[in-house]
């Protein structure tokens, strides 16, 4: 009986934490849905573009099958395995995805060098393959239950290893590499632009929000790990995965908004003032002065 109200107990913990990252990512598509209307929906089909419709929506999916396995009744402890795993690995494809394209922010602060380029790549590399390794490790060890009749629906996960923990570890070591090199790699770059809201005002203003953000929240995830191992590592994951979703794609839609208001900017100074108006200001005025010249000597006359 213990043991069955300790499950019921975990189980409305669990789905409180897959109700939040549902809120927020709903709230956040209201607050940022006219500025992809406006900003993305438009330009044309890239790289860039299906970067950010990928992290944007697939976070939707995620969060729909994570609510799936958690509520539905009658469900068997092999199907919730499946579903698991699937809902990991789409997981663990989002998160990458979304540090691309934060690794993708900072190559641009560097002028989209060679070099860092090359470093970039080896670093999302190395984090990969040794993130789908212990991820891999992780699912081969989870084991799952139901509870007895309908009256608690959903899967209770009872069993996994806690060494994937060490993937959060491996999240805040890689956003701590990029955020280095985001402050140090673009202040030449920042002195030249230091418009309020210009490109490389962005660069830095998300490079450092974002990375305090995400920073925490791997933290936690890290910290749950250790002192809550009943828990097997999944409780924030989903609010994690959302985070990067949310954040990633704001950095594409700020990078845009910010492009094109330095464009509309320069083509505004291009534009030079036409002569026609400098002529007719200066012609209007020669013909004041005639006029006025004129009244003045019949002044004069009229007087003598």
């Amino acid at each position: 009986m213990d043991d069955f109200a300790a499950g019921v107990q975990r189980w409305r913990i669990k789905t409180s934490t897959r109700l939040a990252p549902a809120t927020i990512l709903a709230y956040d598509f209201l607050l940022t849905l006219d500025s992809e209307v406006n900003l993305m929906w438009p330009s044309k089909l890239s790289i860039t573009k299906l970067l950010y419709f990928y992290t944007r929506y697939s976070a939707f999916v995620d969060v729909a099958l994570m609510m799936y396995y958690q509520l539905e009744p009658d469900i068997s402890p092999e199907t919730c395995k499946r579903l698991y795993i699937l809902s990991s690995w789409l997981i663990v494809v989002g998160i990458i995805l979304a540090e691309v394209i934060l690794m993708l922010r900072t190559w641009a602060i560097w002028g989209r060098g060679k070099k860092i380029g090359i470093v970039l790549v080896l670093l999302s590399v190395s984090a990969t393959v040794a993130a789908c390794t212990i991820e891999g490790l992780f699912l081969k060890t989870l084991t799952f239950t139901t509870f007895p009749g309908t009256s608690v629906p959903g899967c209770l996960l009872t069993g996994g290893n806690t060494t994937v923990g060490v993937n959060f570890v491996i999240i805040i070591l890689i956003e701590t590499a990029v955020l280095l090199l985001t402050l140090t790699g673009g202040v030449q770059r920042f002195r030249v632009m230091r418009q309020r809201h210009g490109l490389a005002s962005v660069l830095y203003r998300d490079g450092i929000l974002f990375y305090v953000y995400l920073f925490v929240i791997s933290i936690l995830n890290f910290v749950v790990i250790l002192t809550l191992p009943q828990y097997s590592g999944d409780l924030l994951t989903g609010i994690q995965r959302v985070l990067h979703s949310c954040l990633s794609a704001r950095v594409l839609t700020n990078l845009r908004q910010a492009s094109l208001r330095t464009e509309r900017a320069t083509a505004l100074n291009s534009i030079p003032l036409p002569s026609t108006i400098r002529f007719a200001a200066l012609a209007g005025t020669d013909s004041a002065e005639s006029s006025g010249q004129s009244r003045n000597d019949g002044d004069r006359n009229g007087v003598s």
